[in-house]
């Protein structure tokens, strides 16, 4: 038994930049910000579950393991943070940070039952269609800097 074990493979393009004025940050709105984004996207991706349960007259073992080796999907993502000056020596910050990706293929389910008396498993494999992995994460901060 191991934990979930991916890889996902990504070539990516992507664009940044950032707005000072020419006084510098001392005196103006500074920013910069960065978005990444691939309509491609590969993975190999393992999940084992294993189920164990057992009491005076019955046992149910069951080891099952979900593969999906993704070839479609999406992942973008982008970073923004903005700096702003309240006074001399305090600064104002904001940050914010999304993503999202998503990999689709063909899952395939494995089982290897060593004991089944409640459910009567049967051991076996199944394809599954139109799986995929999805995640998607927002994050977003607010921060004073102070200077002496």
């Amino acid at each position: 038994m191991s934990d979930p074990l991916g890889k996902f493979y990504v070539p990516y393009i992507g664009i940044r930049g950032k707005g000072r004025k020419c006084c510098g940050c001392d005196t103006e709105l500074c920013y910069k910000w960065r978005f990444i984004g691939s309509p491609l996207i590969w993975n190999t991706w393992n999940d084992p579950l294993l189920i164990n349960c057992k009491s005076a007259v019955n046992q149910e073992t069951i080891l099952t393991r979900y593969t999906l080796n993704g070839n479609s999907g999406y992942l973008v993502e982008g970073d923004f943070e903005g700096i702003y000056p309240i006074t001399r020596n305090v600064r104002g910050t904001l940050w914010l940070n999304l993503s999202a990706m998503q990999v689709n293929g063909t899952g395939t389910i494995d089982s290897s039952v060593v004991a089944s008396t409640v459910f009567n498993v049967q051991p076996g494999s199944a394809s599954v269609p139109d799986s995929r992995i999805q995640r998607s994460w927002y994050a977003f901060g607010l921060g004073m800097e102070m200077s002496f």
